[in-house]
C-alpha cells in the first residue's frame, strides 16, 4: 500500500524536475522581478509542489500518525 502511495509522489517530484529541466519552461519562471511568478508555469509548478507535498504527509500521517513527534517535527 504505502509503495503505491510513494510511487504517487515520485511522480509529482519527477514531473516538478521535468519541467525544471526544460529550458523553455524555466526561461519562463526566471523572468526579472515578479514577472516569473505571474506565469501559468509558476502555477503548475506550484500546484505540483502541493501535490507532492500532500503525498509526503499522508504517507507520514499513514505510516506514524498524526501526533507522532517525527511528524511534528518535520511540518514545523
Amino acid at each position: 500500500m504505502r509503495g503505491a502511495k510513494f510511487s504517487e509522489a515520485k511522480k509529482f517530484y519527477g514531473d516538478f524536475l521535468l519541467k525544471l529541466d526544460d529550458e523553455d519552461f524555466r526561461a519562463k519562471l526566471e523572468q526579472m522581478g515578479d514577472d516569473g511568478m505571474k506565469t501559468q508555469e509558476y502555477d503548475d509548478m506550484v500546484d505540483l509542489a502541493r501535490e507532492f507535498k500532500a503525498q509526503l504527509v499522508g504517507i507520514l500521517f499513514e505510516y506514524y500518525g498524526k501526533d507522532h513527534r517525527i511528524v511534528r517535527a518535520i511540518l514545523l
